[in-house]
């Protein structure tokens, strides 16, 4: 009745016994409603959400509410039509204590000459799940196979809540690329801290390499998290021994030379010069041999065809 004015008032009557009193009453229609219904994002009906109508500007000491029926409808009375109010969700400590956050945050309304139909609040129900996606990225493919993502909350660092590795079926990646994502089972949206690190099979005798850690909360419904790993092959120390020690003698030797350049020069000189007579006199030596073999060769070329014609002589005469 908060939405009609009476004339009269109030009306003093006396009621005899037995007796029936008519009163005639006049209303006049003051104030109007506001209608509509809350629903979820699926269109399920909510019931027992708290609407409120707040007054603007002027009117701002103005304020009705309603709660939904098991419908999800809601009816809210006494506006006044020469007021502009905004239809939202009610907030307080103990009030929607179900219900995160509502869209559209407020509806802004005026009833002018009659009632409001057809508003609508979609609310949102508190998170208990966060989806986690893990991006990967290698400088190479084969670094992929080695490694594992490791997800801790940060109250318990050494007791991981899940390891997968980026070989498993969990992990989707192309064939010759250089990423692979992880979809990770959901965790509870509790507002923790939890964080994400790579883990490799390579050996730091072979590779350098380092993985850093990413935090993140819990606190909403989906997570992305992106990590890399970029690992440098190390030069063998083995094969950096033997040429080091190979190096070293000579390196001395050069060291010890140039501080001693005025000793030194005048030996390796007289040096080169023994190296350079005994090239010489080996030389001279070969072309001695040669000529003699040489003229043997002849001589004995010359001998043979005059004992051939000695020979061709000496048959005896037939008498």
């Amino acid at each position: 009745m908060k939405e009609y004015r009476f004339e009269p008032p109030s009306k003093m009557i006396t009621v005899k016994e037995g007796a029936t009193v008519n009163v005639q009453l006049n209303g006049h229609r003051v104030a109007y409603s506001a209608y509509g219904m809350v629903t979820s994002l699926n269109g399920e009906p909510e019931e027992g959400v708290v609407v409120e109508a707040v007054g603007r500007d002027k009117c701002s000491h103005f304020q009705e509410e309603s709660s939904t029926e098991i419908s999800g409808q809601f009816r809210i009375r006494g506006l006044q039509p020469e007021c502009d109010y905004v239809v939202r969700m009610k907030e307080g400590a103990e009030i929607n204590q179900h219900i995160q956050r509502a869209t559209p945050v407020g509806i802004p309304v005026k009833a002018t000459d009659g009632d409001i139909q057809g508003l609508r609040l979609i609310v949102f129900h508190p998170l208990n799940q966060m989806d986690l996606t893990v991006y990967v990225q290698a400088t190479n493919a084969e670094y992929l196979r080695t490694l594992r993502a490791k997800l801790c909350r940060e109250d318990a660092p050494d007791s991981p809540v899940h390891v997968m590795k980026l070989d498993s079926s969990n992990g989707k990646s192309s064939r010759g690329l250089n990423s692979a994502m992880l979809v990770f089972p959901s965790i509870p949206a509790d507002g923790r801290g939890y964080f994400l690190q790579l883990e490799s099979s390579l050996s730091h005798q072979t590779h350098s390499y380092t993985t850093h850690a990413v935090h993140f909360k819990a606190n909403s419904s989906f997570k992305l998290v992106r990590l890399s790993f970029k690992p440098e092959p190390k030069i063998m120390e083995q094969e950096l021994g033997q040429s080091s020690y190979l190096a070293l003698p000579v390196m001395i030797v050069v060291l010890i030379g140039f501080l001693n350049q005025q000793k030194v020069l005048p030996f390796i000189n007289w040096l080169l010069q023994s190296l350079s007579n005994s090239l010489n006199s080996g030389v001279f030596n070969g072309r001695g041999n040669n000529v003699s073999i040489d003229h043997n060769i002849s001589d004995a070329i010359i001998v043979e065809p005059v004992l051939n014609v000695t020979k061709r002589k000496a048959k005896p005469r037939k008498t």
